[in-house]
């Protein structure tokens, strides 16, 4: 389906925007409401990102210091779905996806475990989205999922190999990118005729300056989306590379120069003890 008007009323964005040109509840208002139904739900295969950092949120005892906006779940309905599922398990009739409900009864069973295991078993919710994420239909929006997937693990394989520390457990979904993250021994994995950006990532994996990185990587993300609609301009995909250039704005918008260095500082030397960065992107 096209969407002209729709289209053509949006505002043009830059990475470098210092105001979010559209709020999540005009999101709400302005995209999701006007799609048609088949278009909607792949819009919001995106905005699950948000609910999986609120349910981690919500899991941890941290929804009022964490809570993200945009999601599709408010904190009431995750938390009746956890508090319905910790009573009547994979029985319980919710209307999360089911790769939610899986996690969270795997999560909850891991309650008395060493902190280790349950951040590790934090990964599994990024290795569990991924792979419903691989059922998109539209092959477009299903290769932005799986270019944002390689990004991903490639960060991890890097950081990892600097670090000395074993990838294995850390690298998510079964894609041949992935397997050979995780068995080969070569410089370059064995990659680079399979994958067009190895070096502009690993160039971005090896910058010191952590605001600078983080910069760099999501400049980088805003440039695929630019190719990634080249002869969709007025399409679902328009509107998808639009939501996810939000996201971007309002990341650096929510974030001044101080406190995003410490905050990322921090999540670094998460990475340093757990190796998981897709917790970190």
């Amino acid at each position: 389906m096209q969407y002209y008007y729709l289209i053509a009323g949006l505002r043009d964005v830059k990475p470098t925007d210092n105001k979010i040109p559209m709020t999540p509840s005009q999101v709400s208002e302005e995209l999701l409401s006007v799609v048609s139904e088949s278009d909607r739900r792949l819009l919001e295969l995106y905005l699950l990102k948000h609910d999986n950092a609120n349910l981690l949120s919500l899991l941890k005892g941290q929804e009022e210091e964490r809570w993200e906006e945009g999601g599709l779940y408010t904190v009431s309905q995750l938390r009746d779905a956890v508090d319905l599922i910790k009573q009547e398990g994979l029985d319980a009739q919710t209307n999360l996806p089911t790769y939610m409900v899986n996690y969270i009864l795997e999560y909850l069973d891991k309650t008395d475990e060493p902190v280790e295991s349950k951040i590790y078993s934090e990964s599994r919710l990024s290795e569990s989205y991924y792979r419903y994420l691989h059922t998109c239909p539209n092959k477009v929006i299903r290769g932005w999922f799986a270019f944002n997937e390689n990004v991903k693990n490639l960060l991890t394989a890097a950081n990892c190999r600097r670090l000395e520390l074993d990838v294995t457990p850390y690298i998510i979904g079964d894609s041949e990118v992935a397997e050979n993250l995780r068995t080969s021994k070569a410089k370059d994995w064995g990659l680079s005729s399979e994958i067009d950006y190895l070096n502009d990532v690993l160039r971005i994996a090896a910058e010191s300056d952590v605001l600078s990185k983080e910069r760099q990587l999501d400049d980088f993300r805003w440039k695929y989306l630019d190719e990634m609609i080249l002869g969709h301009e007025f399409g679902i995909e328009h509107l998808f590379a639009f939501l996810v250039k939000l996201d971007i704005i309002a990341r650096w918008c929510n974030l001044n120069a101080e406190l995003g260095e410490q905050k990322l500082r921090s999540m670094i030397g998460e990475l340093k003890k757990h190796a998981i960065s897709n917790q970190i992107i």
